[in-house]
């Protein structure tokens, strides 16, 4: 049953990654950095930064009109994350983008500190100079391996209250921060009660993999998903999943402020699922061997 349902989610998710085409919007912005080639493109809604000028796939957007609404479904799985932990004190973000995400958090949480990691440092300057990103006393920015910082964080003993991880490359999330080994490394930065939030697709060929790795570190995880999108949001917590009644009680309290964004609770609610729709046989990711 678990192989027969996969199969057509990734049958689902493959339509969807064929039926993109080139897009006509204004290519605003581009360059080759040293990771991947950057695009900014707009029309008259919205600007968007892209990593391929060949497909209608976007890495951030904002409304012209409305830079606050959040228009990404990852992003607001990943916002999803608040009705865990609704005040986290201190944030890692590994990955920035276009700086969008981190914006709405700071705006959500104004007395928390984010430390944002991003490899590389032509997207730091094109989530400044076009997505409105700007750091602060409470925003930091390193330009720097996701897994090479958490490694120095573990090191100084630094710890996290919530943990996003967000970096992808041309293709997919780097095959380092997909391990075993790194989400260990990634639990010994969390407090004792402390949320992993993973933004993931629905469509690769190690969703089973994936699934078994996180579950491995982290035991029983919410995970959220828009077959129809390729959209998954893996979230954990240290000391165990809480209730859908604690789940409920939290979103009300997080509704006015996720209002002012676009987010509506009532739609995040139904997406907190366990269900487990891998198969839990599968050895997870190594970093000795990885499949690569």
């Amino acid at each position: 049953m678990v192989k027969a349902l996969r199969l057509v989610i990734l049958l689902v998710c493959a339509m969807v990654g064929l039926s993109g085409t080139a897009f006509s919007d204004t290519v605003i912005h581009q360059e080759r950095s040293l990771y991947r080639n950057l695009f900014v493109t707009e029309d008259s809604d919205t600007r968007c930064l892209r990593f391929s000028t060949h497909t209608n796939t976007v890495q951030t957007c904002f409304a012209l009109e409305e830079p606050e609404k959040v228009l990404f479904d990852c992003n607001k799985m990943i916002l999803g994350s608040l009705l865990l932990r609704p005040n986290p004190r201190r944030i890692l973000m590994v990955g920035l983008g276009g700086g969008t995400l981190t914006s709405t958090l700071s705006k959500l949480l104004p007395n928390a500190t984010i430390d944002v990691v991003e490899i590389d440092p032509a997207m730091v300057r094109v989530a400044k100079e076009y997505f409105n990103f700007k750091p602060s006393p409470r925003v930091h920015i390193t330009v720097e391996d996701g897994r090479v910082f958490v490694k120095r964080a573990l090191a100084r003993g630094a710890k996290y209250d919530l943990v996003i991880l967000d970096a992808f490359d041309d293709l997919y999330i780097p095959t380092h921060m997909l391990t075993v080994q790194f989400f260990w490394e990634i639990q010994k930065i969390m407090t004792a009660d402390g949320v992993l939030a993973a933004n993931t697709y629905c469509n690769t060929k190690r969703y089973d993999r994936e699934s078994a790795t996180y579950q491995a570190v982290f035991g029983p995880f919410f995970n959220l998903k828009k077959f129809w999108k390729n959209t998954r949001v893996v979230i954990a917590e240290q000391d165990g999943l809480p209730s859908e009644e604690a789940l409920a009680q939290n979103a009300k309290l997080l509704q006015k402020k996720f209002a002012r964004f676009g987010i509506e609770t009532s739609w995040l609610l139904p997406l907190f699922s366990t269900e487990v729709d891998w198969d839990e046989r599968a050895p997870t990711l190594n970093d000795q061997f990885l499949p690569f």
